[in-house]
């Protein structure tokens, strides 16, 4: 995979989850209205911010990452490997097809195999190809977006660079006053100007509120106070930072639309948040003045435009209905569900704030599995000579493994997800075993589904008509065909045990192709050996009897006959 793939595919999974997340939350704080504060329907948007920002995520079973990942959609997993490339090709055509294999997996962490050939070199994305392409419009955009940001922030401190410090008395002396009230003890100036339309403030680390030229002579000394306590909460709260962070995440993210909405509804929240703090600071009694304030700087003044750094008492007009409602309904000793706020921020923290569930691993070296997301198999009982230990069932088993599953064909697997390990269904039951240092991987398609498997590293097959011992097994599931490949092929009918270099088992048709300098020994019922061979050799059961059919191919002539040996 590409290196831009690499930084594409984490950015898309984190704007998509954001914006899941986003209908959540949203849905979350319709359903829990007014019997929590304010203050949480702000701090919940957090998370969203937090999934946004966060490359990497923990896996987890409820995680909305489940749903769909485009690293798991569009970055390919290591390849089926071994040392047969060639054989990969020959009995895999559907890997032939652009973009048509999956490994179905992000493995766990753990020690690799011992055996790295074993693994191939990791595959390319879909996207590999106009990776770099993306990256650059996304650049551009999130270069764009920001330059517009700053731009405006000039302009704006052009403005307040404009502005004159304030020198009425009385307006002095209401701030002071709502300085003492609010609890700031840090020094905040006050200037206004003709450029500005609306009281604001302005920095986090020089705080300054700005009124328009004129505003304080037009409002009663109660109503002044509303507006600076307005202005001090937002720097109480940080809110200038806040806005700063926000500004930088919606600039990674400028191609969402769900994240600009979510943004605007976080700075409503965040006026609304404010109001809350002014009234539980001036008591129930204000609720009235306060909202008859707004509604009077409202006819005063025009909307202020949303600029970074900058926190205005009314930015929007088409909140203000929402935030006058929630002035009149004010009630201190109402009380709010603290709990039930904590349990939604959870359950949303656990669905927003991990990742797809990962496939376990079996890890050589001890035995462990690492936490995943488990792929459709039944472990194996192992022999009791064994450790009685089963081995869970992964999209890569590597390390001293074995299971048994049924496959059907074409259809590959159902029942994707955690929880218990379900076996393949439908087909022929059979099992697979490899030696401390073989992996055991599985290819999928885009639906999930299993379309391909290979077995690596002294390979044992079994079923109730065969056993075949090789290095490296192949499995089709559109065909149900095993293939055997690796230089030296040992099969095992009935009593009888064949050698060859390579072979083909048809699943559920009772059928084994040996070629290459193939040779089946069986022994008699009376204790003698009889032994045939060929070129290629054919063992398949018909109506319960097993036939042999042999071909030898000498100097260009084919010769085909049938081989009579001892019933099994």
């Amino acid at each position: 995979m590409s290196t831009s793939a690499k930084l594409l595919l984490p950015l898309f999974d984190a704007s998509w989850q954001g914006a899941l997340l986003v209908v959540l939350v949203l849905g979350a704080k319709s359903l829990l209205g007014s019997r929590v504060s304010s203050r949480w329907h702000f701090a919940i948007w957090f998370l969203v911010i937090a999934r946004l920002v966060m490359p990497v995520t923990p896996p987890c079973q409820t995680s909305l990452g489940n749903i769909f990942s485009f690293s798991r959609i569009l970055g390919m997993g290591p390849s089926l490997g071994g040392g047969n490339r060639g054989g990969d090709q020959a009995f895999f055509p559907e890997r032939r097809r652009a973009g048509s294999a999956l490994l179905s997996a992000e493995f766990g962490a753990g020690p690799a195999p011992e055996n790295q050939s074993a693994i191939a070199d990791p595959g390319h994305s879909p996207i590999d190809g106009s990776a770099g392409w993306i990256l650059l419009f996304w650049a551009t955009g999130g270069a764009v977006f920001l330059a517009v940001l700053a731009w405006n922030s000039l302009q704006f401190s052009g403005r307040v660079g404009r502005a004159a410090a304030v020198s009425d008395p009385v307006a002095l002396g209401v701030l002071r006053a709502a300085l003492q009230d609010a609890g700031v003890r840090r020094c905040v100036r006050l200037l206004e100007g003709s450029e500005v339309s609306s009281p604001c403030l302005v920095s986090a680390l020089r705080p300054v509120v700005i009124l328009p030229l004129g505003f304080s002579a037009s409002l009663s000394k109660s109503e002044l106070r509303f507006v600076f306590l307005h202005e001090l909460a937002h720097l109480r709260r940080g809110d200038i930072l806040i806005g700063y962070v926000v500004a930088v995440v919606q600039a990674v993210h400028w191609f969402n639309p769900m994240v600009w909405y979510a943004f605007r509804r976080m700075r409503a929240d965040r006026e609304v948040a404010c109001d809350e703090e002014v009234l539980a600071r001036t008591g129930d009694a204000s609720a009235a003045d306060y909202g008859r304030t707004l509604l009077h700087i409202a006819s005063l003044i025009s909307v202020i435009r949303s600029v970074t750094g900058v926190a205005g008492i009314l930015e929007t007009r088409s909140q203000l209905r929402r935030r006058i409602v929630m002035i009149t309904e004010f009630d201190s000793n109402r009380r709010k569900r603290p709990f039930l706020a904590f349990v939604a921020a959870c359950v949303l923290g656990v669905a927003g704030l991990t990742g797809a569930e990962r496939a376990p691993v079996v890890e050589p070296a001890t035995g462990k599995v690492s936490k995943g997301r488990m792929i459709n198999l039944k472990p194996a009982q192992k022999p009791a000579s064994r450790s009685s230990k089963e081995t869970s069932p992964t999209a890569m088993l590597a390390g001293n493994t074995d299971f048994e599953a049924s496959l059907i064909s074409p259809m590959g697997v159902t029942g994707q997800g955690g929880g218990a390990p379900e076996s393949l269904v439908g087909g022929k039951p059979f099992s697979l075993t490899v030696d401390p240092v073989g992996t055991i991987q599985y290819t999928i398609d885009r639906k999930g589904q299993v379309v391909g498997m290979a077995a690596r590293t002294n390979v044992r097959f079994r079923d109730d008509f065969v056993a075949i011992d090789c290095d490296a097994l192949d499995f089709v599931t559109s065909t149900s065909e095993f293939a055997a490949t690796g230089g030296k092929v040992v099969v095992h009918q009935g009593k009888g045990t064949g050698n060859c270099k390579a072979a083909k088992y048809q699943l559920g048709d009772d059928r084994i192709v040996m070629d290459g300098d193939s040779v089946f020994t069986s022994k008699a019922p009376d204790g003698s050996v009889r032994r045939i061979a060929g070129d290629q050799i054919v063992i398949s059961k018909h109506r319960g009897k097993v036939g042999y059919k042999v071909t030898s191919r000498n100097a260009g002539i084919e010769t085909v006959g049938a081989a009579a040996l001892p019933n099994p």
